[in-house]
Order: structure tokens, then sequence, then C-alpha cells
């Protein structure tokens, strides 16, 4: 498996340790991310080491609620060229999420978000405004002083900006396979703000801190305390001082290991100076993460978490469950939950609470409880609980959407199954916008097709719609206007997989199929030119009376051209088919040894996909039947259809279910092996044709070539 993980923090003690655990049975690699005040996005250097790539970016700060078009193309050429399976965004303030998840979705690359913080609902990442914690039950109710700063900097109204908060964050939802919570808590707020999904799951941290030996630990004669953090405000440490000062006659140590990024940051801190003045206290500054035990936890009895805001581990907490030293925690809804069980601990609402909790530690009123439960698991079990996450995302079938965007054509096509049945219009944009918006939480890719979507004046912006929804985006057109390379750049960005069409290798039987001269060599220079810009491509080739026969050798054809995929699709009798049923619809039994061929020769090709649609089981060879594209047992809820009928309403149907109500099967198929995988015939094909050609396939020895 391929994983590429991106975050901020490229040590973070959770996320590192997976990451070398994942490296021992997988290729893995980390984009780490240092987000900068200005714009200068770029690449700094790509390494190797511990067995994992490092791939090291600058990135502009965000609140996520621009597209950057710059970062985008980064992260474009990076997933293109490593094309990983899965990829593994662990979210931090400042982290743009947008065009990661834009360009993941346009790829089909799966997507894992992990919540470090709350920077997906809370400008801050904290759910805390500097100085209490925040309890909205709305993302349109946030009202402090960043969002006051942003809304302004946006030139929005407070209401508009928190709206569009609101929009962003499902969408990005939307966009996500999984998104991890590592707490309940978190998960309950996230339920709150935005609504239960399916794709919310709460997974604690695992620690990768060394396991050790069962101790003897004997009663010290000095009770020590331990906090582990960094010296922000908001980490408590205020209450901390507070606690320490309140208890200064008592005998006791405290030991902080408090963890900084440059001297500046210590030298300015207030609470730190004040805590040096007492002999009590032991400060320690940037312990290495795999001295913690020797340097810290090995030295404390109890320790202590002031936080004032929800944190979402914290690691400190689980890594001190993990040696099983009991824990006093600030009453924090996350984190109260994670000591569910264990009575040694101690709860506190403020710093009169603190102080009483420590003075009965310190007189020896509060001890530890032997054999109590210590909940915490290690980074193993961590990493099989989030490879088991990898496989359910990686198994799961992904659904599709195919979207009519209206009727008008280019193209005469005298197969054509909408015929001159439908508005020779397109559907408006704002309609079809209210619809990709509805549907993107149940669908991850979209097919636009018509008419000839190309035509539409709004294609761009369509297409720019869909990808920024997170939607992996086909385009079935006839391709004859990407004839036109400055136009096949412009969708470069947009990783379109493309449908189109080549009846024949003559490009005067093709043009009089599609009613169209020139359209031949006008769809040869478009795949031509799209193989720069596309990373699939394939071609559809509609069997008629007209080209059957010379199936192998356009099939041979087209494979010099370097498509992806090839189609053999039996015509459907609606539309024009049917109003020119006699004159173009040949009979399977006809087909049957030209397809047989075709299919031959292509196998050969190993990168070359086959795909055959329309056809019953027991009108091809054994070896065709592996490429038929309708399986009754798999197909019945994963490709739904949109058709618009008016500017304002639409019919929505299940591709399988429209299929089985125009098909048939007739009493003599109950016998065959393929009956629960067959579709059948359609129903006016039988009505002009007849059961005759149709005959049961009873086993493997009776499966030989026949013709009717």
């Amino acid at each position: 498996m391929k994983i590429l993980h991106i975050s901020p923090n490229k040590y973070h003690p959770c996320s590192w340790g997976l990451i070398r655990e994942q490296a021992k049975n997988n290729s893995v690699f980390l984009l780490a991310l240092t987000i900068i005040d200005n714009n200068d996005t770029s690449i700094l250097r790509e390494y190797r080491d511990e067995m994992v790539n490092f791939i090291e970016i600058n990135v502009s700060k965000s609140v996520i609620y621009h597209q950057d078009k710059q970062l985008e193309g980064v992260f474009y050429n990076l997933f293109k060229k490593y094309r990983p399976h899965i990829v593994h965004i662990h979210l931090f303030s400042g982290v743009n999420l947008s065009p990661i998840l834009s360009v993941a979705c346009a790829f089909g690359i799966k997507r894992v978000l992990v919540l470090h913080d709350h920077s997906l609902f809370c400008i801050r990442g904290t759910m805390h405004d500097g100085m209490n914690p925040c309890n909205i039950s709305s993302l349109r109710e946030c009202n402090c002083q960043s969002c006051h700063y942003h809304a302004n900097r946006e030139a929005k109204s407070l209401k508009e900006f928190n709206k569009l908060r609101q929009d962003l964050a499902l969408r990005m939802i939307n966009m996500c396979n999984k998104v991890i919570c590592c707490s309940y808590m978190q998960k309950d707020k996230l339920e709150q703000l935005v609504g239960k999904n399916e794709r919310f799951t709460v997974l604690y941290y695992g620690v990768s801190l060394p396991k050790i030996r069962k101790e003897s630990r004997k009663e010290k004669k000095v009770v020590t305390f331990g906090f582990l953090g960094t010296a922000a405000y908001i980490k408590g440490i205020g209450v901390i001082t507070d606690a320490v000062v309140r208890l200064s006659s008592y005998n006791f140590k405290l030991i902080m290991a408090i963890h900084h990024r440059n001297s500046a940051e210590w030298d300015k801190n207030i609470e730190l100076d004040k805590l040096q003045q007492h002999g009590k206290t032991t400060i320690l500054e940037n312990i290495r993460y795999e001295k913690l035990y020797s340097r810290f936890f090995s030295k404390i009895d109890w320790l202590i978490i002031p936080s004032l805001w929800e944190e979402t581990g914290p690691m400190t907490l689980l890594e001190a469950f993990f040696y099983r030293i009991p824990v006093i925690i600030s009453n924090r809804k996350s984190m109260i939950e994670k000591i569910e069980g264990n009575k040694s601990s101690r709860v506190f609402r403020d710093t009169q609470e603190l102080v009483k909790i420590m003075k009965g530690v310190i007189l020896r009123r509060i001890k530890k409880i032997k054999n109590d439960v210590f909940i915490a698991k290690d980074i193993d079990t961590y990493a099989k609980d989030i490879e088991n996450l990898y496989r359910e995302i990686l198994g799961k079938e992904s659904k599709s959407v195919v979207l009519k965007t209206g009727y008008l054509c280019n193209n005469h096509c005298i197969f054509c199954v909408t015929g001159d049945n439908a508005p020779r219009e397109f559907v408006n944009f704002q309609f079809l916008k209210r619809i990709l918006e509805k549907y993107r939480n149940f669908y991850d890719s979209v097919t636009l097709t018509g008419g000839e979507p190309l035509l539409r004046k709004d294609i761009f912006s369509l297409l720019e719609l869909c990808y920024e929804l997170g939607y992996k985006i086909t385009l079935q057109t006839n391709a004859r206007l990407f004839a036109d390379k400055d136009l096949c750049r412009r969708i470069k960005h947009f990783n379109l997989d493309i449908i189109t069409h080549l009846e024949s290798y003559k490009p005067r039987q093709h043009d009089f199929i599609t009613g169209i001269n020139g359209s031949f060599y006008e769809t040869v220079r478009a795949i031509c030119n799209l193989r720069e810009f596309c990373p699939h491509i394939a071609v559809k080739i509609m069997i008629t009376k007209l080209n059957y026969k010379e199936l192998p050798t356009t099939g041979r054809w087209l494979c010099k051209l370097k498509v992806d995929e090839i189609w053999f699709v039996y015509l459907t009798p609606y539309g024009r088919t049917f109003t020119y049923f006699d004159l173009i619809v040949p009979r399977y039994s006809e087909v049957r040894p030209y397809l047989y061929e075709s299919v031959g020769i292509l196998m050969k090709k190993k990168e070359l996909e086959i795909t055959v649609e329309g056809v019953p089981y027991c009108c091809v060879e054994a070896e065709v039947r592996k490429f038929i594209l309708e399986d009754m047992r798999t197909d019945k809820y994963r490709r739904c259809g949109i058709y618009p009928v008016s500017k304002n309403n639409y019919t929505l149907y299940y591709s399988f279910q429209e299929r089985q109500a125009q098909k048939q099967k007739f009493a003599k198929c109950i016998r065959c092996i393929f009956y629960k995988v067959c579709e059948g015939v359609y129903t006016r094909y039988a009505e002009r044709i007849g059961d005759k050609e149709f005959i049961p396939v009873f086993s493997k020895a009776t499966r030989r070539k026949t013709y009717v």
C-alpha cells in the first residue's frame, strides 16, 4: 500500500509513531508542511530517512476559505508523481484543506482526515476564545475576535462569513472518506454543528513511547507532581503557578517539562519566571521524546493537566496512563471521557479544587489505587486500527452519479438514445449546482453527459464546481471540440477521465454513423491532444450493422492511439436506434464471432482495459464474459442517474433498475448458470428478433462456440 501523510507537525508523537510503523510494510511518504506568513509556496527538498520518504513544503498560512491555485498546482504534481492509495491528512490550525482534498478527489485517491485540533469548525482551533470555552450550537453563532478579524479581511459581514465557514466545513467533510475525531466530545460537537455523518469515527491516540518492565515503585517521602506541555496560557500554566503559590508551606516537588520553539518564546513567559522562584519547582526544557520516561515520567507520582481548552488527546494523559501514572485534570469533557474506570485520577473545576486535590495527595489522603485501570494503547495497536480503517475505505465500492447537463449536440448520431425526444437546450447552471451539492454526500464521482457538454458556455464553471465539491469527474463527450489543443490545456488540473466514441477506423464510415462530415478527424485529433492532459481515455465502439465486421481491425487501430480502455457497446433500442432498428441493429449471433476475435486481440495488451456492454452472457464466449459490464449482483445502487425533465425538476433513477424495466428474460433462462448475474435482453429487441439465438449455458462442459 502506498500512503501519503500530510502534516505541519512533522514529529507529532502519535502520527510519527504511526508513520514509522507503517513504513515497515508499506511505501510511506510524509509531506511535511512549514506554514509561513508569505505566499511563497514551494517544495524545499525531497529525501529518504528511517524508511520514510520526506517531502518538505513551504505553504502560506490559511483559514481554509480560499482555493489556493499555487498550492493546488504543487499537490497536483506530487499526487501525479507518487499516485498514493491513501492520503492521510493531519489537520492543525493554518492548514489549507481545500486544495489538498480537491486534488486528491480529482485523482480518485482515498482521503482520511484526523482532527488534531478543532480548526475544521473553529478558526482558533481550540473552541476557546482566549478567555472562556466556546459553547455554541451553530457555526453561525460564532462571535469571537478571530471571526470578526477574518470577516473584515474577507470584506464580509459576520453573518455571511459564518455561513461561508459552515458551508465549507460541510464540503470538507463530504470530500473525506473518513474523519477521525480524537475524542467523543469532539465528535459530539462536530455532529451538533454540522449534523450526524457516517464518515465520523472516534479513535484515541496510540503511544509510541518504549515499554518499560514493571517496576516496584517505592512510595517516595516527598510527592512529586509533573506537568508536560507548553507554557501557553491556554495550557493552564497560570493555574499551576497559582496552585504552587498557595501550597508553598507544604513539602512537595513539581517537575515541569516545557517544550518551546525558541528562546524568545521562553524568555517572555512571566509564569515560568514566577515558578522558578520556588525551590519546589524543577523546569526541564525540550526533552527528547525517547528520554521522556527516564527524565520525566520515572520521576513523578502524579501528572497535572490543567488545560483550559478541550484537548483533542491529550497525548500527555495517554502517555501517563501508558506508564500507569494517575492524572489530575481540569474538567474538560474530552479528557474526562479518557479516565473513565480509573479511580486514582481526579478532576478539578478551578484552582481552589486543584489545591485541595494536591493537598490531599501531599498528605497521603489521596493515594494511587493498586490494580487500577489505566486504558492506553501502544502504537502497534493504533497502527492496526488505522490499517483496518484503510482497508474498510479501500474495500468500499465508490458510487457514481450520471448527470445530464442538457440535450444540445453537434453530432447527429444514427444510434442516439435520446434522439429528437428532448428539448434542444441546456439545463440552468444554478439548477445543476443545487443537484451537485445535494448529492455530494452520497456519491464520490460524477459523469457529465449530454447532448454534448462541451457546447455549454459555462462548461468550465461547471467543471470547477464539481472539482471544488470533490467529485472525481468523468466527461462523456464526442470530443470534437478538443481538437483545439488550447481547450485541452484548460482542463488539465481537473484530471478528467474522458469517455468518447469512434465507430470505425474508416473516416467515411464513422462520419456516416455520426451524421457529421469531418467528425472522424476531429475526434482522432482530440484523442491525441487529450493524451497529454487526461489520465484515462476510454473509447466506445457502438456496434451496428454498419461496423460490426470491422470490430477487430478497429480495436487494433485504436490501440495505436494509446487509449486506456475500449468499450464494445451493443445498441440500446430507444430513440433513433429504435427508429432505424432494421437498418442498424445487428443480431447478437452475427456480432458474436467478431466480438470474440476483437477481445482475443486486445487481451494481449496488458495495460488496456476492455469493457463489453449490453450483451447477454449466453451470447458470448467464456473469454468475453469476464469483461461484461452489467452484473445484477453488484450493480444495483452503485450508479445513479439524474435526468433533468424541466428547468426546475429532475428524475432520479438507478441505472440497474432503469435497465431492468426495459429488459426481460425468457422461461428457458432460469436453467442458465448465469441466471442470477445476467440482466437479460432488451424487450424491444426480443419483440423484433425473438428468442431462438438465446441458448442457456448449463455447465462449463457445454460452454463452446455456438452460432445461431
